[in-house]
């Protein structure tokens, strides 16, 4: 036979046995029987079994769902491979699945495979099993292949299983403890008594410890094992007590006894303010009690859980910590709840985990109703229902009541090029939108938003882009989600409600560092309103109007953004009274001037790390410009805002100017990086066309055009001004000026010009430059004489006298009343005025706080010490309006504590203490190296010091240390009542230490082990960061989000434990009588009962106007309080105690 024979003869005798092949195939999918018969015998060839699930799979639906589902369980992300396995065991496929999954005993994934084997396994497969534990030398193939065998096959097999056991927690213990095995039940409890004793011990635990926790309780939960009980009591003091309270419930009787006392103990531990953090708690106590036979007492509890809780992305609930809380709740409403709870949890049938959806199916039969036929939804089955019957069965799929996971149907649909099928995920996604309870978010994520709903909302974004009908349904809607998602709006400020009850005590807060035109914060940008009466000042977590002649404060901006750079004012008869602000992040922001409430935000810029840098309107207010570091410029038409022109560039647009006849806008783009160029655009409103023109360097301020056809200029990086004819174009250059951040016009052709450096130079119509001082920076500030000579000049009058002090400071903002007033300021935070004449206007003098601020000291006098991270130690005296300053420190103060006599004040620091009094007279104490953590006065009226170096050290009253002791990582100190020194540390410990000497006398691991912040294991988040004695107890407040009343001497134990927002830089005190305790929180300030351990009330920060976090406070008094913020606003806060 010749080659080409050969060939063909290969060729008819392949596609004979293809053809065989597709026969068999079909013969076998119409009879499974068959089909299994043949997996079955050829269970123990991988290859073959595979083979055979593909051939069978062409003319089988069934076992082509099936291999697609088990690919995806095999091969999948976590998610997609648990949706996968629930598909496979929900809807009859167990039966198909099982010679393939013993098959892959011998495969790749044979660890895999065998961890299945208990689920998806079958008796047939036994045999198998047993050969497979030939090839699995460790212990936990060993354990999951025994499982297997204990499962599916004979009393014989199951007996050599138990002989098998080995007293470890593993696979084939939890088979036999569900069996009701009992030396498997007492494996189990042993193993969570191991747990138990590591965490007595105060092991350090990472999140991988705590995993085979949650399913070794799991596992006992499902298993019911009577030997087990009293682990499970032990567990309730550990951070396992929810799901151990739930195991323990799930018991029966002699379970639910024996959790009573451990879920009364909880009820009495556990307290708010914030009931979202409490539910878990509650909850699992009351699920107990109730199993034990007591009336339920939470049911209210359980209502707001189910339909309240949500995800954050930041802080507590997470998913799995939601599901548990949603899983308590459903119980108890199940169970205990009247017609309309349950018609609440029947709605959590089609849920997104397992534990929640055979409740709801229980709430159906509970109800009397029809359960739903459930429809599993997973990825695997999408794609292939939309590869085997197209969008058509999608669609039937999408709108089936059962249906689990319909989002991954409704995302298929969405991506299709079936109109039908597309206009159905978009109904849906409305729907399941609409349905939600908007709530703060901090993104359009699942994390923020559950998968199904931000899947909706993905839907909505997608297919709503081009349409307007979609976007008016969007408009109709009115859901913020969909707002910000598809229109660009911006999310809401999170309202802060006040938490407590308002009787049970008074609080009236007062802005106390209110020195007129001194606001603290570095400056960016001023702006004056027409009439030059109201003055805006917008900088650092700044934004105020203030009255440009008193400098009182007219009105605070509600600040969403942390950082202005720039406002301007709508001119008179541009619509509303308006004044606009430009944020980093990329925000512009219309405000109410009477109430400063934020109107509106402005599209077209880029978010973090970009901002808006500039913003100008027209002189007739009908047009608004801004630009951006992210290499946007806009004009948008006021007041409407419609966007009229928008351009872009690779670099950055630095400031921005009108032509006097407001046709014609011109920005300035500057390089941010390499490649990029330095130009003007001057746009044209009439035409919309634009120019660019080359500039030399940077420019980061344009002077104003007059409108005369006379030269303009530009300043900015090249430290010299450049003259611009009428077309923009650059022409002479002035003398060396610095590098110029803002001009402005000062009359007579004149502008005055503000430099990185702090500089104020005058230029003259000619390009004349008068340097009026070097600024702080060198010492040489001149100003005053010269700004006086300057406006002289342009009045042609007789310059004055100078009278003013030096600026301080480099100057970054510049603003000129028509009436010939100059505003000028920067970094240190003080408005610098000038006025008409050309003096300066003095007003009352004084400091404030420009950073965080750390405590205050109240001195038997009156006085009150406070300092912060701007190195400042302020005395703020009775019937004074402003503070004096004693000293600035080079470096941080971190923490303060008065004197035993009240005569000063102790302030610690980077390397050194300081003894300080009202009168400006210090005491430097080195500690050469080491940072101070936290001080305290004891009984001998020696200041305590604990410092960065892993010590506690007393320091008599001549500076020279008492005694030392060695604490690892100390953050906080209190002195009790009995003499003893408490140190908190880092690592939530709380140590006693004996006064004479400084001897351990305790050491108790308190903190960072059982909130229930990152799941109930425990938050990482243990630095204690505030004691306060609060007459024989003291109270500790740590950054795992506790409040702990604390009592006992040498046997310290808990009283109360508060769960509340305290971060790494708030603080904790009590009144002097010791009645109340006091602690600032992320958001809040948190007032208690100290002698009955109640909350009494939480003021959120939104009530402390300017105030962004809230930092260390202070009694100054019976009934006032002092607080702090982080960027250096200070509050008082007046008591009223029923």
């Amino acid at each position: 036979m010749g080659l080409f024979a050969l060939r063909r003869a290969m060729r008819q005798a392949a596609t004979t046995a293809e053809a065989e092949a597709v026969a068999a195939a079909a013969s076998l999918g119409t009879d499974t029987g068959a089909f299994l018969d043949q997996a079955w015998a050829a269970v123990g060839d991988l290859k073959k079994v595979s083979a055979l699930y593909q051939q069978v799979a062409t003319a089988n639906p069934a076992v082509a769902l099936v291999l697609a589902r088990f690919e995806r369980m095999m091969g999948g992300r976590g998610d997609e491979s648990a949706m996968a396995l629930r598909g496979l065991l929900e809807e009859d496929g167990v039966v198909l699945t099982a010679p393939l999954l013993v098959a892959n005993l011998a495969g790749g994934a044979r660890m895999q495979a065998a961890a299945r084997l208990v689920m998806l396994g079958d008796a047939r497969g036994v045999p198998r099993m047993r050969e497979a534990l030939a090839d699995a030398p460790e212990r936990s193939w060993q354990a999951a292949l025994w499982a297997g065998i204990a499962h599916w096959g004979s009393d014989a097999d199951r007996a050599e299983a138990r002989a098998q056991q080995r007293g470890e927690f593993d696979y084939l213990t939890a088979e036999l403890a569900r069996q009701g095995d009992e030396a498997a039940g007492a494996a189990l409890g042993r193993a969570l008594d191991g747990f138990v004793d590591r965490w007595d011990a105060g092991e350090r635990m990472s999140s991988s410890d705590y995993e085979p926790v949650r399913l070794l309780l799991g596992m006992i939960h499902d298993a019911r094992p009577a030997s087990a009980i009293p682990a499970l009591v032990r567990a309730c003091v550990s951070p396992l007590v929810v799901g151990a309270l739930a195991a323990l419930a799930a018991q029966g009787p002699a379970g639910a006894a024996a959790a009573a006392p451990s879920a009364r103990a909880l009820l009495a531990d556990v307290r708010g303010p914030e009931d979202d953090r409490m539910w878990a708690y509650r909850l699992a106590a009351q699920v107990a009690l109730s199993a034990a036979g007591e009336a339920p007492t939470e049911l209210d509890t359980a209502r707001a859980a189910l339909t309240r809780a949500h995800l954050r992305r930041y802080g507590y609930p997470k998913v799995d910590d939601l599901r548990q809380i949603h899983l308590l709740a459903a119980r108890l409403l199940l169970d205990h709840g009247d017609e309309v709870d349950r018609t609440e949890v029947a709605r959590l049938a089609t849920a997104d985990h397992q534990q929640l959806r055979q409740l709801g199916l229980a709430a159906y039969d509970r109800l009397g109703r029809p359960r739903p036929t459930l429809r599993y939804c997973d990825p695997a089955r999408v794609a292939w229902e939309q590869a085997q019957h197209g969008s058509a069965r999608l669609r039937e799929l999408l709108a089936d009541p059962g249906a689990v996971w319909p989002h991954f149907v409704a995302k298929a649909l969405a991506a299709s090029d079936d109109e039908a099928g597309r206009a159905a995920a978009l109904d849906w996604a409305f729907a399941v939108v609409g349905a939600a309870r908007p709530y703060p978010i901090s993104y359009l994520e699942a994390s923020d938003l559950g998968e199904e709903v931000a899947a909706a909302v993905g839907v909505v974004k997608q297919l709503v882009a081009d349409d307007e009908a979609g976007l008016a349904r969007v408009r109709a809607l009115a859901h913020p989600w969909l707002d910000q998602a598809v229109l660009g709006s911006k999310p809401a400020p999170r309202a802060a409600e006040a938490l407590g009850q308002a009787d049970a005590i008074g609080a009236v807060v007062r802005r106390i560092d209110r020195v007129p035109f001194v606001l603290g914060k570095h400056i960016n940008g001023l702006a004056l309103d027409a009439d030059g009466r109201r003055l805006a000042v917008v900088g650092d977590g700044l934004g105020v109007i203030v009255d440009a002649v008193t400098g009182a404060v007219v009105t605070e901006l509600a600040l969403r953004y942390s950082w202005g750079y720039d406002a301007a004012w709508a001119p008179p008869g541009a619509g509303a009274d308006a004044l606009v602000v430009a944020y980093h992040g990329g925000h512009l922001v219309e405000f109410d001037p009477a109430t400063g409430v934020a109107r509106r935000e402005l599209p077209g810029f880029g978010g973090v790390p970009n901002g808006v840098r500039c913003c100008a309107f027209s002189a007739d207010g009908s047009r608004l410009a801004a630009g951006g570091s992210c290499g946007n410029a806009v004009i948008y038409r006021w007041p409407s805002g419609e966007v009229l022109w928008q351009g872009r560039g690779e670099g950055g647009f630095q400031t921005v100017r009108w032509s006097a006849d407001g046709t014609r806008c011109t920005f300035s783009h500057v390089k941010t990086g390499g490649g990029t160029r330095n130009y003007l655009q001057v746009v044209e409103l009439a035409t919309g066309a634009s120019q660019e023109i080359a500039m030399p360097s940077s420019m980061w301020a344009l002077g104003p055009d007059r409108g005369d056809g006379a030269a303009t200029w530009a300043g900015g990086e090249a430290k010299k001004l450049v003259a611009l004819d009428a077309t923009g174009a650059p022409g002479k250059k002035t003398a060396a000026v610095g590098r110029v951040v803002r001009l402005v016009a000062t009359g007579g052709g004149a502008v005055l010009a503000a430099t990185e450096a702090g500089q104020l130079v005058r230029v003259g119509p000619g390009g004349e430059v008068t340097a009026l001082g070097a600024g702080a920076a060198t010492g040489q500030s001149a100003i005053e004489d010269e700004i006086h000579g300057m406006v002289a000049e342009v009045r042609g009058e007789p310059a004055p006298a100078p009278t003013a002090p030096p600026l301080e400071g480099p100057l970054w903002a510049l603003a000129v009343a028509g009436d010939g007033r100059v505003f000028a300021a920067g970094t240190s935070g003080t408005v610098y005025r000038f006025d008409s004449a050309g003096r300066s206007v003095a007003g009352v003098t004084g400091q404030v706080h420009t950073g965080q601020v750390r405590g205050f000291v109240p001195l038997a006098d009156g006085t009150v010490i406070s300092g912060g991270w701007d190195g400042r130690v302020l005395a703020w005296s009775p019937g004074e309006p402003a503070a004096r300053l004693i000293t600035k420190f080079g470096r941080r103060v971190e923490e303060l504590v008065a004197s035993a006599d009240g005569r000063h004040a102790w302030v610690g620091g980077d390397h050194a203490v300081w003894r300080v009094d009202a009168a400006a007279a210090t005491v430097h104490l080195a500690l050469p190296g080491e940072d101070v953590e936290a001080l305290a006065v004891d009984d001998h009226g020696d200041v305590v010091c604990a410092t960065n170096r892993d010590r506690v050290v007393r320091i008599g009253e001549g500076g020279a240390p008492v005694w030392s002791e060695a604490v690892a990582d100390p953050s906080a100190l209190v002195v009790r009542a009995d003499g003893v020194i408490v140190v908190g540390t880092e690592a939530g410990r709380l140590v006693g230490l004996d006064p004479a000497d400084g001897r351990e006398r305790w050491n108790r691991h308190e903190h960072g082990r059982d909130l229930i912040d990152t799941g109930p294991y425990g938050n990482p988040h243990c630095t204690v960061v505030g004691l306060a004695r609060a007459g024989d107890t003291w109270w500790s407040g740590c950054n795992d989000d506790t409040l702990r009343w604390m009592a006992g001497t040498t046997e310290v134990r808990r009283v109360r434990r508060f769960l509340v927002d305290l971060g790494l830089f708030n603080g904790v005190v009590a009144s002097p009588d010791g009645a109340l305790v006091a602690a600032t929180g992320s958001g809040y300030l948190h007032l208690f009962d100290a002698r009955r351990g109640e909350h009494l009330r939480s003021l959120p920060r939104t009530e402390f106007p300017g105030a962004d976090s809230l930092t260390r406070l202070a009694f100054v008094g019976a009934d006032r309080l002092w607080v702090g913020s982080e960027r250096g606003a200070m509050f008082e806060v007046t008591l009223e105690v029923p």
